[in-house]
């Protein structure tokens, strides 16, 4: 069988390969039929564009519908719509006949949907279309419900009853090359399946399937639990990981790293001008005790290597909550490489974690807008970690200040590491008055949402380990030792001596305490409310939960 090479779509991880050589006879089919079903697809919005020339109007219309029997369609109304919203019907175009409708009938809906349908006397007699823009989403019959998806991947999903399929569509520009195919027959459970045909009955593609049973992937109930209107890429991303497609990714594309920007964060430290000698000195010798200032060698504290024998797992938080820090003493624990958030994609080769903020960096940007924690940014991310990470939470209130000050003042402003690197930054003052601006308010609201989101994903679809910054501050070494055993590193006694002395503080910042607390009465109360659904959440799930105490 001959390979075929395959992309995600360009938004999503613009330079993620797939490569498949299993030119199966199953295979085949599978492509067949998924190309049956697009053409299927295609050609209804082709007949209608013809035909009915379904198309959104531009201005907003006069509420209320035309003509007679209007009753008959409010009946239907919630056949024809998702209820995620207060749909609205905003005008029917059509004929009427004997005082009902009949005949090829447009339906205007808020939020740019339209539905065409045919009605006989006032009664559905075919399959409706429901679109968004101009893009055909939806096509309902007796006989099932297809929904077409392209928000985050290309996919599709025949329901019928408790009975699901869908197929994700992996592609090279244009061309069907391999797919991702799951479904189920009622209940949660979701196996992987074959398309075994396509039959069109009156101008229904009717799917006919069969599921592996001893293939099981995955079970949709804590999914189902935690549903919204932003995380309904959930179980494609499960499907997907579930089958290793994004683990052939990972490790087909994985280079070595390449970038400006140093591999270890020790190394950077040291460039700019806190040299391993110089942080010994000053930060590890001061802290021991007198039986141990001349047996403990720690003068490799910052010699790291890589390790390319593993797989790229991530380290993910909220911007704002020590990740520098605790990169810079996992290190120092381990003398093996870790790669930052700015790493180009799969240029992290032998690193033993990479940063992620689960989101799209725009360091020419600075403004909370621009750290985008969107549902395409976050499906991305968890394909590109294979959905595992250690993810660090940090209490949002100081998260949210630390990133303020980053955005606004700069890179760790008023710390050791600021000043080494730019010894004029030492006359750059906070301005104070941003914090009682509406700009931190709105930065604020904004940000709880986001900070929630990251630990949802994590939490519910992540092979993670939980760690909360606070624990750390209380024990370094504990929480250290927990970090490796995730990571399947074998602690090295020395190093986590050293470390245990160390003063780790070179990312510090010194503000000065603000006058009074940021945080409004309505922001502080919509922050704790999302602290105790992570809480929640966290439990549910058998990580530790949030650690009020040290809040």
């Amino acid at each position: 069988p001959q390979c075929a090479t395959m992309v995600w779509p360009r938004l999503l991880l613009p330079s993620l390969l797939i490569f498949n050589c299993a030119g199966t006879r199953v295979h085949f089919r599978n492509q067949v039929n998924v190309v049956r079903v697009l053409s299927w697809r295609d050609s209804l919005q082709r007949v209608e564009e013809a035909g009915w020339t379904c198309q959104i109007l531009e201005s907003v219309v006069d509420e209320g519908c035309v003509g007679e029997g209007i009753e008959n369609v409010e009946e239907f109304r919630d056949q024809l719509v998702d209820r995620e919203g207060d749909w609205k019907i905003r005008k029917v175009e059509g004929s009427v006949l004997f005082g009902k409708f009949h005949g090829k009938i447009k339906i205007h809906l808020d939020m740019r949907r339209l539905i065409c349908v045919k009605m006989c006397l006032g009664v559905v007699c075919g399959h409706f279309q429901v679109y968004e823009g101009f893009k055909l989403v939806k096509v309902v019959s007796d006989m099932g419900t297809w929904v077409f998806d392209s928000r985050v991947v290309r996919a599709a999903s025949f329901v019928k009853n408790e009975a699901e399929v869908t197929f994700i569509i992996l592609e090279q520009e244009e061309d069907v090359i391999d797919y991702v195919i799951f479904g189920k027959l009622e209940g949660d459970t979701f196996y992987e399946a074959m398309l075994e045909n396509v039959k069109i009955t009156n101008k229904f593609a009717q799917p006919v399937y069969r599921l592996k049973t001893d293939t099981k992937l995955f079970n949709s109930s804590s999914i189902s639990k935690h549903k919204d209107n932003t995380n309904f890429w959930y179980k494609y991303a499960k499907a997907i990981i579930s089958l290793n497609k994004s683990m052939e990714v990972n490790v087909k594309k994985r280079q070595m790293f390449e970038n400006r920007c140093p591999a270890s964060i020790t190394k950077y430290v040291s460039k700019y001008g806190l040299s391993e000698q110089s942080f010994i000195s000053s930060k590890v010798t001061p802290n021991l005790p007198s039986n141990m200032s001349t047996s403990l060698n720690c003068s490799d504290i910052f010699k790291t290597v890589p390790d390319h024998d593993r797989n790229r797992t991530g380290f993910v938080s909220f911007p704002g909550s020590g990740a520098l820090w605790i990169r810079m003493m996992l290190e120092m624990s381990t003398g093996l490489n870790t790669a930052i958030h700015m790493t180009e994609p799969h240029k992290d080769g032998g690193s033993l974690v990479t940063m992620s903020h689960h989101t799209d960096l725009d360091p020419g940007d600075p403004d909370v807008g621009k750290y985008l924690v969107d549902p395409p940014r976050r499906f991305a991310n968890m394909l590109y970690f294979h959905c595992r990470a250690i993810l660090l939470v940090r209490n949002p209130f100081s998260a949210i200040l630390s990133m303020f000050r980053h955005v606004h003042f700069g890179f760790h402003s008023s710390s050791e590491i600021a000043v080494k690197e730019d010894i004029l930054s030492v006359f750059n003052t906070e301005k104070v008055h941003l914090y009682f601006t509406h700009k931190f308010r709105n930065f604020a609201a904004k940000s709880i949402l986001k900070w929630r989101k990251i630990i949802e994903d994590w939490v519910i679809l992540g092979d993670v380990i939980v760690v909360h910054f606070e624990d750390l501050l209380d024990d370094k070494i504990r929480e250290m030792k927990r970090i490796l055993e995730f990571l399947d590193v074998s602690p090295d006694p020395r190093r986590l001596t050293c470390l245990k002395f160390s003063t780790v503080d070179i990312f510090k910042r010194k503000s000065k305490p603000l006058p009074r607390n940021p945080f409004s009465r309505d922001i502080s109360v919509n922050i704790r409310q999302h602290i105790d659904y992570v809480d929640s959440l966290l439990l549910d799930f058998g990580h530790p939960g949030i650690p009020y105490n040290k809040y």
